[in-house]
């Protein structure tokens, strides 16, 4: 290997960028680099690894970085770059497209996004939250995938 690169990482519940990391030094395609990872528990430790010299990269959610940015420009850093998030692709599962849907068809959907790009695509459709239609139903939970 010709150089070695330090990456501190900082997860959070929605996104776990150590495992991103690990991903990337699994996969072989480091290009000469030797990477190893190590975790942080705070913006605050991850900013004195930099400091200190233990790490050459902090990894972390874009959402910390929000409301954080004086305290990662106080500490002489800058964030250099983004990563395309990784989100699963929910698909429309159905015998027909969507267009040949019933006028009254009530499509469950537990995605906003989703819901309302079904909403703009089909006039006439009712698209509604899983946990939504059971309240409608009076039931305790709504229906979910099998």
């Amino acid at each position: 290997m010709d150089e070695r690169l330090t990456v501190a990482t900082l997860d959070s519940p929605s996104c776990p960028v150590r495992e991103r990391i690990g991903s990337l030094i699994g996969s072989g395609n480091s290009s000469g680099l030797d990477i190893t990872s190590i975790s942080t528990d705070s913006l605050t430790d991850g900013l004195g690894l930099l400091e200190s010299g233990d790490a050459d990269i902090l990894a972390l959610p874009g959402g910390v970085v929000h409301g954080n940015m004086m305290e990662i420009l106080q500490s002489g850093c800058n964030v250099v770059g983004a990563r395309t998030p990784v989100r699963p692709y929910p698909v429309l599962v159905s015998d027909n497209k969507i267009q040949y849907q019933p006028k009254s068809a009530i499509l469950l959907c537990d995605n906003k996004l989703n819901r309302r790009q079904v909403r703009r695509s089909r006039g006439g459709l009712r698209v509604l939250h899983p946990d939504a239609f059971a309240s409608i139903l009076g039931v305790e939970e709504g229906p979910s995938d099998p």
